[in-house]
């Protein structure tokens, strides 16, 4: 196996063998890119449900493109190997064994927890607009890496059992039988542990629930000496509040949002991700401010004026002409401080801004934790305006972590430990 080349990619070491199947380290042949490569298991072949299965995962990872899910590069079949999967490499540690290093009773940091579910959120909400459920959601399938900042990124992958909603693909009927519980005990919905037919992105959002519960207190909602236990905790138990294991969280927001999310019908769940990450998004900015620190930074000097200045004058001010002493701004960013919003930067039309803690970043932010040079922001002549991430870092835009986006008005853009919301002039 080691040395052999499959689809334009070849095999270098033995990874790990889980269940059904056995992982490999690879590399593109031309790029020489780190892949992880997966071959199903020559003794699961016997089942047709397993074949289906791997295949399936497959189809579903193709159809996924976001920042916070695993990235696939190809899938086949070969003569002597059999069936693979070649994906990313992820080179970090599963958010299972950083709770194992933790240990029992050992909540994670409140803010970092929330960080996690952020994205964890945004991972999924780009599954379910592509009507994929995961349906196996729990730590084991979450990957954290970390960035070149003090920051990490969130990858989920395993989707061997995730469910296409608005498909029925031949082998959806043997793998999904009435009575069938597809999943895992500590983290299962209610509706899954039943095998209900009419599973859909309730199942991802009560899990991540329950991950959450975890992540905040260093315990389960539900355990029991059986699965049986554990089962009939999900489905009759009474719903844990958080705050009976810290103080702190008693009535608050976040108390509430992890109960929501695990309401024993789905109907009484965040009728989306898209609700929860906002909820969380909220959250999680109202964490930050309360442990802000008067930080040092950088900010360019302008030699027009404080920008507040500018947007007191007469709309006549701004009129671009020849004999004009300023050039009509497209937008302005405001960092968020404890005394309020602070202009770093006016973007003007055909400029690029980077923003980082190196000297060769425009704009440097010392003690945010940011990369060197963090993200770039571009205004393009005709007016709209993207944010690009650089240097590996992670940026988000209204919670969702992204690559590059183009913004409107009103976005809030985070950099390491910075917000900050973009103001257009255009909208």
């Amino acid at each position: 196996m080691i040395g052999r080349e499959i689809s334009g990619f070849r095999v270098i070491s033995r990874l790990a063998e889980g269940g059904m199947g056995v992982v490999y380290q690879g590399e593109h042949l031309q790029t020489k890119l780190p892949v992880a490569i997966k071959f199903l298991r020559k003794e699961f072949y016997e089942k047709r449900d397993n074949v289906g299965r791997f295949i399936r995962e497959a189809v579903i990872y193709k159809r996924l493109r976001h920042p916070n899910l695993i990235k696939f590069y190809s899938f086949g079949f070969d003569g002597e190997e059999g069936f693979f999967q070649i994906t990313e490499l992820l080179d970090g540690i599963e958010l299972e064994e950083e709770l194992m290093g933790l240990g029992l009773a050992h909540p994670m940091k409140v803010e970092r927890a929330c960080d996690i579910a952020l994205q964890i959120s945004a991972g999924l909400e780009a599954a379910h607009d592509v009507a994929i459920v995961h349906r196996d959601l729990k730590p084991a399938n979450i990957f954290l890496i970390p960035q070149s900042n003090t920051s990490e990124l969130v990858k989920i992958f395993d989707f061997g059992i995730g469910k296409l909603i608005e498909e029925d693909f031949e082998y959806i009927e043997h793998l999904t039988v009435t009575g069938e519980a597809l999943g895992t005990p500590l983290y299962m919905a209610p509706e899954q542990i039943r095998g209900d037919h009419d599973i859909g992105v309730g199942v991802d959002i009560y899990a991540l629930g329950v991950i959450l519960f975890q992540l905040l207190t260093g315990h389960l909602p539900y355990t029991g000496y059986t699965i049986k236990d554990i089962f009939l905790g999900h489905i009759r138990g009474k719903i844990p509040h958080i705050g009976k294991y810290e103080r702190s969280f008693a009535h608050s927001d976040l108390e509430q949002l992890v109960y929501d999310l695990m309401q024993k019908e789905p109907s009484d769940r965040p009728s989306s991700i898209v609700k929860v990450k906002e909820r969380l998004w909220s959250i999680w900015q109202t964490l930050k401010s309360q442990t802000e620190s008067n930080t040092l930074f950088d900010l360019p000097s302008f030699d027009s004026g404080s920008f507040q200045e500018l947007l007191s004058h007469e709309k006549e001010t701004f009129e671009h002409s020849e004999d004009s002493a300023i050039e009509k701004p497209a937008a302005v960013l405001l960092l968020q401080t404890s005394d309020g919003e602070k202009e770093i930067a006016w973007l003007l039309l055909g400029e690029r801004v980077s923003i980082g803690s190196g000297i060769e970043a425009n704009i440097r932010m010392k003690e945010y934790h940011l990369a060197s040079k963090h993200a770039e922001f571009y205004c393009a002549p005709q007016g709209w305006i993207t944010v690009n991430n650089l240097d590996d870092s992670i940026v988000r835009v209204n919670g969702a972590v992204v690559s590059s986006m183009m913004l409107s008005d009103d976005d809030w853009i985070t950099l390491g430990n910075a917000e900050i919301r973009l103001h257009s002039f255009s909208s």
